[in-house]
């Protein structure tokens, strides 16, 4: 009895040992591209665009906001005649929002997410149409 529980276990660790190098060689693949990501420093991002009317011509003077959502940082752009703004090295791992406004109309808010991984955005911001005097 005592020979065939031994035998039984010989077989498991036979088996066993496999496995057990296959996980540990999945965990150093890991942690080295782990390693690689970090040592290549944290990753910068852009976004750009415009803010146009709703019948497409660009807005001068409008003020772009864009709003680091972990820190609670604003950053501002006001635009010019071509209604262009653009806001350089944001970092990756934060989540931000993006609006423009101009007196008391405003675009909708568009927002940038850390689990999006492209290095570049670029949004057009649409204002509303100027509401009817009453």
């Amino acid at each position: 009895m005592a020979d065939q529980k031994m035998a039984a276990t010989r077989l498991i660790e036979g088996r066993a040992r496999p496995v057990y190098f296959g996980v540990a060689l999945l965990l150093l693949i890991g942690l080295l591209a782990v390693r690689r990501a970090h040592a290549a420093g944290p990753r910068q991002r852009a976004v750009d665009g415009r803010v146009i009317e709703s019948d497409g011509t660009p807005v001068n003077g409008a003020i772009v906001y864009l709003n680091d959502l972990r820190t609670k940082g604003v950053s501002t752009y006001i635009t010019q005649q071509d209604g262009a703004y653009s806001f350089q090295q944001l970092s990756s791992d934060d989540d931000y929002t993006l609006w423009a406004q101009q007196g008391s109309r405003k675009t909708r808010v568009r927002t940038l997410s850390s689990f999006d991984d492209r290095p570049q955005f670029h949004f057009i911001l649409k204002m509303p149409a100027p509401k009817a005097a009453e």
